[in-house]
């Protein structure tokens, strides 16, 4: 009886001990592992550091933008949002680019892979170094939700489609999701909601200035949203995707280093855009 008991007390421990063990795999498994994973984080490293060559580009007919970030929100107390339902014209920022450009995160100069920025006898000087609609944004705040959005522009040089223009009710400075409102130097004036353009138009003829600077205006009330070059209104659109958000500008050029804007000025108004009477 006893000896039937110890060969029956041996198999359960042999049986727990199968059960509750695992294989350690060799040195060479774990080191290709570890090699594998390398070689994939070095070839996306790759794909996103790297530059398109040089090369004279096809005009993209609505191809998808690629985006770039290249604005942290500033550190700052949380920002007051305006009522969506708020209809009184008040200045919510005015950017004169006098000494900074801090609320956009921009002291003195930016520089990376993508862009250059410079600010001098106030004006903001903003070179794209990329192409086929590369899109370069930089968002400041408040949040809003009804508001106009101004900026004083001039082309410095620019070629065929290349891009500037406004961004509004971005939810956030990371996904690049709003209203992106534009102007070409073919002058063409478009919105798109993200990649998708909802609206677009051409310049009445000479509207567009090239040795001065230019006005750009994006006004947002509920579902309207109006974009008006020099105080005349060029199209509009209604889409009711965003309701606020954070306001900035972009660039998206076509062609690589032919893109180069002057920013003179930057203002936002809470409230529904009234352009000034044309005598």
């Amino acid at each position: 009886m006893k000896r039937i008991l110890f060969i029956l007390l041996l198999s359960a421990f042999f049986s727990m001990t199968a059960c509750t063990t695992t294989e350690k795999p060799s040195d060479a498994l774990v080191s290709e592992a570890v090699q594998g994973t390398l070689t994939a984080m070095t070839a996306s490293a790759e794909t996103i550091s790297a530059n398109p060559e040089k090369t004279t580009p096809v005009e993209p007919q609505n191809t998808p933008t690629r985006r770039v970030i290249i604005s942290s929100p500033p550190a700052s107390s949380p920002t007051p949002k305006t009522s969506p339902t708020a209809k009184a014209a008040e200045v919510l920022a005015d950017d004169l680019f006098s000494q900074n450009a801090g609320a956009f995160g921009i002291p003195n100069s930016f520089e990376d892979e993508t862009i250059r920025m410079n600010l001098a006898d106030g004006i903001l000087t903003i070179e794209p170094k990329m192409m086929n609609g590369w899109r370069n944004w930089r968002l400041r705040p408040p949040e809003f939700s009804d508001g106009t959005v101004e900026a004083e522009f001039r082309f410095n040089t620019c070629k065929g489609s290349d891009q500037f223009g406004l961004v509004i009710r971005a939810a956030n400075y990371a996904d690049g999701n709003g209203y992106y409102c534009s102007i070409s130097c073919n002058e063409e004036v478009q919105i798109r909601r993200d990649l998708d353009i909802i609206a677009s138009a051409r310049l009445p003829e000479n509207l567009l200035k090239n040795d001065s600077m230019n006005r750009l205006t994006v006004s947002a009330s509920e579902d309207l949203i109006e974009v008006f070059v020099n105080e005349t209104k060029i199209t509009e659109v209604r889409d009711a995707a965003y309701q606020q958000g954070f306001s900035g500008f972009f660039t998206a050029p076509t062609y690589q280093d032919t893109l180069s804007v002057a920013l003179d000025r930057y203002k936002i108004i809470g409230g529904r855009y009234q352009p000034p009477q044309k005598i």
